[in-house]
């Protein structure tokens, strides 16, 4: 009787030992949820769940803020670069609707229309104030300063005035590009000489502007340029080509 019961304590007593010390090793989850491999003692890697990814919900709304911000900061400039009489407001609210100005059967597209309508019935005022306000307009403007000196060119005003205004323009381009890697700045040169060109029907007053201004002017802006006067005198863009040493194919 006494070895039996020997027996079953030395029996327990090595599950206990077992229990303690050999039984299948694995992993657990502490208090504060990080996995440990109980073999190693180091942590594992946490499966990423939904609460620790990048929220992509504030993200995207972090980014149409931005878009919201750089919209207001448009429309302050447009603003602040004219006067507050009936044309300059006109000017004003012609560039905030100016991509309506392809709709115009829709309510701001009528809007719009009417304004500029109303602009082209005072066209001297509204060439001066145009001439005045454009230098204002900031870089994130750019397409509304090409649309300007487009519509202006198209007034009826003396010719004289509309070519001192894109001379002044022209060279003013081409110092914000040497100054500025926005698309749309480095386009506005090849814009104003091509306007020019059609405005003078002069190709001697085309090639004195082009040639003043294009050793300021930044390579890539010079090549543009160089494409837009090759429409009206080949032979000395490639003079000028040679010139300065650009490669054609």
């Amino acid at each position: 009787m006494k070895k039996l019961i020997v027996i079953l304590l030395t029996i327990l007593v090595l599950l206990s030992i077992y229990t303690l010390f050999y039984r299948p090793k694995g992993e657990f989850v502490s208090k504060n949820s990080q996995n440990i491999n109980l073999k190693e003692g180091k942590p594992v890697a946490v499966t990423e769940t939904s609460a620790t990814k990048p929220n992509e919900e504030v993200l995207n709304n972090d980014e149409e803020q931005k878009k919201e911000n750089l919209k207001k900061e448009r429309i302050k400039n447009i603003q602040e670069s004219f006067s507050n009489t009936k044309t300059g407001q006109r000017v004003v609210r012609m560039l905030e609707l100016i991509r309506y100005l392809d709709s115009p059967n829709t309510d701001k597209g009528k809007e719009a229309w009417d304004n500029m309508q109303k602009l082209k019935e005072d066209p001297i005022e509204t060439f001066n104030e145009i001439k005045q306000g454009t230098p204002n307009l900031s870089v994130e403007n750019e397409t509304r300063r090409q649309f300007l000196i487009q519509f202006a060119s198209n007034l009826d005003v003396s010719k004289d005035d509309k070519l001192v205004f894109l001379d002044r323009e022209f060279k003013n381009s081409v110092r914000y590009s040497t100054e500025s890697d926005n698309i749309q700045a480095n386009l506005t040169p090849s814009i104003i000489l091509e306007t020019y060109i059609r405005i003078s029907g002069n190709n001697e007053f085309a090639e004195k502007l082009l040639t003043d201004m294009l050793p300021e002017a930044p390579v890539h802006v010079q090549k543009t340029l160089l494409s837009s006067y090759n429409k009206i005198n080949p032979k000395k863009t490639d003079e000028l080509i040679k010139q300065y040493g650009f490669k054609t194919n």
